[in-house]
């Protein structure tokens, strides 16, 4: 009956010549939420919690967490993206669950989106459960997550998009990276 998604680090980078640049605004959540993210949690209950102890490490990292009723809580930002070298790279812990019919589903989600932040395509990078009728499709790819499991993950953004044929890759401009818990009929 929940969907819950607990993160240990976020952050885009981009990589030129031998060093890394963050792209993220408080892409490791040292700071308050306020500065950097956006926040949205639709229908029944849901929360979004920072703190130092959900991971051994005495860093901060963030929890997302759906309950009941259909729904999501998304944590996210928007940044330019001029290059698609970007490497985006997270760690953490995603699980969810659901009981009958009911889905749910959290992760990573990255929208890639035009001029006008149309959103051209999505990558989601999680786990989901039985009944979520999430598919792959030209524009929309599910890369599988480890569920329970504190793991690192990476990828270029130009070789990941070779997954969506759908998507006009000279038309991104900017890409919103975010973390998603969503459930239905909960």
């Amino acid at each position: 009956m929940k969907a819950l998604l607990v993160l240990a680090f976020l952050s885009v980078l981009l990589w030129s010549g031998p060093r890394a640049d963050e792209w993220l605004l408080n892409g490791d959540f040292e700071q308050g939420l306020s500065i950097g993210w956006q926040q949205e949690i639709v229908g029944g209950a849901g929360t979004i919690t920072r703190s130092t102890t959900y991971d051994p490490d005495p860093d901060y990292e963030v929890r997302l967490l759906k309950t009941t009723g259909t729904g999501h809580v998304w944590l996210y930002q928007s940044v330019w993206l001029p290059d698609l070298g970007a490497v985006f790279s997270a760690a953490g812990k995603i699980d969810a669950s659901a009981t009958s019919t009911a889905w749910a589903a959290a992760g990573f989600l990255l929208e890639y989106l035009g001029d006008d932040d149309s959103v051209l395509g999505k990558t989601f990078l999680g786990t989901t459960t039985r009944y979520c009728p999430w598919e792959n499709s030209p524009t929309f790819h599910i890369i599988d997550a480890i569920p329970g499991e504190w793991v690192d993950y990476s990828f270029v953004l130009g070789e990941e998009l070779q997954n969506l044929p759908g998507v006009d890759t000279l038309r991104i401009r900017r890409v919103r990276v975010g973390l998603l818990a969503e459930a239905s009929d909960c």
